[in-house]
């Protein structure tokens, strides 16, 4: 598989966005300062199916590209609501991003009701995404 590639193109969209917030991922070991507006960016991989059979066939490989949105309480709403809708749209269903030879296409978002979570507004971005990976059998 080319989860490594994948992750890479889901970043590279992602940093194409220019957000103008802080994001940290799961190697990221820098913490957000207390109170700051800020993205938690995951990667989660889901289902890998045969997307054709034979030994150089395709497998079709799933996933989220999910980003939580977090805020500091008694602000409102509005402003979360504005980075999830931006960030939604820049993912929209149908784009797509490259990164080695690998292609990656996005499935469509979901975004969360944002809710008070730990001292913080969280708001959950999820970016659907798959990817055809050409099988290679040794």
């Amino acid at each position: 598989m080319r989860l490594a590639d994948i992750y890479s193109a889901c970043a590279t969209r992602y940093a194409s966005g220019s957000f103008t917030i802080p994001d940290y991922w799961p190697n990221d070991d820098n913490n957000p300062a207390a109170g700051t507006a800020h993205a938690r960016v995951w990667f989660l991989p889901s289902e890998n199916d045969a997307g054709s059979l034979g030994g150089n066939g395709v497998d079709v490989q799933t996933g989220i590209l999910q980003v939580d949105l977090m805020y500091p309480t008694n602000i409102g709403i509005g402003n979360i609501l504005d980075k999830a809708d931006a960030i939604a749209t820049h993912f929209q269903r149908g784009h797509s991003q490259v990164y080695d030879s690998q292609g990656v296409q996005f499935t469509g978002t979901n975004v969360t009701s944002p809710r008070n979570e730990d001292g913080w507004i969280r708001c959950i971005v999820s970016i659907g995404w798959m990817a055809h990976v050409v099988r290679s059998v040794v």
